[in-house]
């Protein structure tokens, strides 16, 4: 059992840092000429923005891939920098605060401390260092995906899972036809880019190269999950029973190639 203020951090390349927290949520720093993007915070304990600001001595901003606990809890020790959320979620605020009341307690911003993104909003960290924001939609309705245009990088959070799979079942997910329809979208806008390394946000999930259990995030994963929407609204894949550790609700997992989910009957539609 690690400690809750255990971290692991490590240089992927130049500019370009990754962070473990005790529960394996990965966050991320991108760095551009004139600051730095910090792609979510886990929710680890201790000082945490020592462990970043030790990565570099630009301003740093900070990008949240989606409001669950896990990857924002620290975005009030960003204030006053902007804090870059899809409105969707900003809007739900609230929500997400009430769903993990004892976890953020002293830990809550406004709405007002964010900065909203959408589909193709662009954070310049200058020097021709460009992330820009990719929306897919389902495990929240705010979900993006950040996407570094001259390095090549793509940062995932959950959107997609990190290699195991994709938690439907958590509250705020849609329905599995609109998270259909947001992955469909999604991988239209991939097929126009280049191949790219995809970073997930529990980066540890997609296992080691070499090993059987190896299942980095690809354009396959996307269009998989996508296919596997479809063979469970359809009946053709029926889930075998899974818990459910958000309600008394009914779960079920399914997978289908490189893609695997957990989702509740309700989402059927």
């Amino acid at each position: 059992m690690r400690p809750k203020d255990w971290y692991q951090t490590e240089e992927i390349m130049p500019g370009v840092f990754h962070g473990e927290e005790y529960e394996d949520a990965s966050f991320y720093l991108i760095e551009g000429t004139e600051k730095a993007l910090l792609i979510d915070t886990g929710m680890g304990e201790g000082d945490f923005r020592k462990v970043v600001e030790a990565w570099t001595e630009k301003p740093i901003e900070l990008a949240i891939t989606h409001a669950h606990g896990d990857h924002f809890l620290h975005a009030d020790l960003f204030r006053g920098s902007p804090i870059y959320m899809h409105k969707r979620d900003i809007d739900k605020l609230d929500y997400w605060y009430h769903m993990h009341e004892d976890l953020f307690a002293g830990h809550e911003c406004r709405k007002e401390d964010f900065t909203p993104i959408w589909e193709d909003s662009v954070i310049d960290l200058g020097g021709g260092y460009t992330v820009r924001v990719l929306e897919v939609p389902g495990h929240t309705p705010g979900s993006v995906v950040f996407y570094d245009e001259k390095r090549n990088l793509l940062f995932t959070g959950d959107a997609i899972g990190s290699g195991i799979g994709v938690w439907m079942i958590v509250p705020g997910g849609l329905t599995l036809s609109e998270y259909r329809e947001g992955l469909l979208h999604f991988a239209g806008r991939l097929r126009q880019l280049p191949p790219m390394r995809m970073y997930g946000g529990h980066l540890t999930q997609e296992g080691k190269p070499g090993t059987d259990h190896y299942n980095p995030l690809t354009l396959t994963t996307v269009t998989d999950m996508a296919r596997l929407c479809e063979e469970i609204l359809s009946g053709r894949i029926k889930g075998t029973p899974a818990e459910n550790k958000f309600n008394e609700e009914p779960a079920f997992h399914a997978e289908w190639g490189k893609a695997s989910m957990e989702y509740r009957l309700s989402q059927m539609k």
